[in-house]
């Protein structure tokens, strides 16, 4: 019986969330979005959401399901066809040209210097006690630190330095997921304390994510055509 309202919880929290976009992008749209209109209309799916699920369960929405449904939600409204992505792969080789590597690579470190001032107010805020303020302003300092000095690092590169980036984006990408189960697993758990600062948090991973799979394909890109 637990197992059944389990798999009917989860049917009816993705169904609910998934549902709009699948109808968007293959009933009424019937072309995909670009990343920036997908990505408002996302957020603006899951405010929605959030007020269903708080509505329907009484309580506050889990921001892990938002997440996912959210990235499910942008790639669903994005997604195109293999036949489509043949036909257009010849006007799409720079899809990952120097200059959105460059604006990506900006947005990206500027989003994480931010969190990283973010989490070190926070560290010292919750729960503060002027006889800890030492230990916690250390503590604080080694935590955020990665995110300073690499998001710093992260929005100096450019094309020309993109192997540099790749590895920034991957370590931090990992350290980011790392630190977020640590620190916000009673979040995922359902205690809302500090629930926007894990919103930031999810969307730094996912920038991270995102700067690593660029310089990838970048790489890749760049590669196959020193090839021919």
């Amino acid at each position: 019986m637990l197992i059944l309202e389990i798999i009917l919880s989860f049917v009816i929290t993705y169904g609910i969330g998934l549902i709009p976009p699948l109808i968007i992008r293959y009933g009424i749209n019937r072309k995909p979005m670009n990343k920036r209109t997908a990505t408002i209309t996302a957020v603006i799916f899951g405010a929605i959401n959030i007020l269903i699920f708080t509505l329907l369960k009484g309580e506050a929405a889990s921001p892990l399901p938002i997440f996912i449904i959210g990235s499910a939600s942008i790639y669903i409204l994005t997604v195109e066809s293999e036949k489509k992505k043949k036909t257009d792969n010849g006007k799409r080789e720079d899809m990952a040209n120097h200059k959105s590597l460059e604006s990506f690579y900006k947005l990206t470190g500027n989003i994480s210097i931010l969190l990283a001032f973010v989490g070190l107010i926070t560290g010292m805020l919750v729960g503060y006690k002027p006889e800890n303020f030492v230990s916690d302003l250390v503590v604080s300092l080694i935590w955020n630190f990665p995110r300073f000095y690499f998001g710093y690092k992260l929005i100096k590169q450019n094309r020309s330095t993109v192997n540099t980036a790749l590895k920034i984006s991957k370590g931090m990408f990992i350290y980011s997921i790392v630190v977020a189960v640590i620190n916000f697993l009673p979040v995922l758990l359902g205690s809302f304390d500090n629930l926007m600062v894990g919103w930031l948090y999810y969307i730094l991973i996912y920038l991270y994510y995102k700067s690593y799979k660029i310089s990838a394909d970048y790489i890749k890109s760049s590669h196959q055509k020193g090839m021919e």
